[in-house]
């Protein structure tokens, strides 16, 4: 997951769609530093290194439109969603 926060980044970075991201309900973009955090901070827990600040100024949101950036996640659907790509997800529910 940590990963896929960068990829994030640089995806609003160079200011590319996240249309699909959006419609698949895999993205809120005001939680993007908030979610970071979480993981980064997970890492740190396992003793596992960090190093990878997300560096960024909320203008990287300035082409999105109200429905994109204020999008939130139906953490319902995303589970089912998780749960039907993971079996060990699913035995663990």
């Amino acid at each position: 997951m940590h990963v896929e926060m960068h990829m994030f980044l640089g995806t609003l970075k160079k200011k590319k769609s996240i249309t699909g991201y959006i419609k698949n309900d895999l993205f809120e973009p005001l939680k993007l530093k908030e979610f970071h955090d979480a993981i980064a901070n997970e890492m740190i827990q396992r003793n596992m290194n960090h190093k990878t600040p997300l560096d960024y100024n909320n203008k990287i949101f300035n082409y999105l439109t109200e429905e994109e950036l204020h999008h939130s996640i139906n953490g319902k659907k995303s589970l089912k969603e998780l749960n039907k790509r993971c079996n060990n997800c699913l035995k663990n529910q």
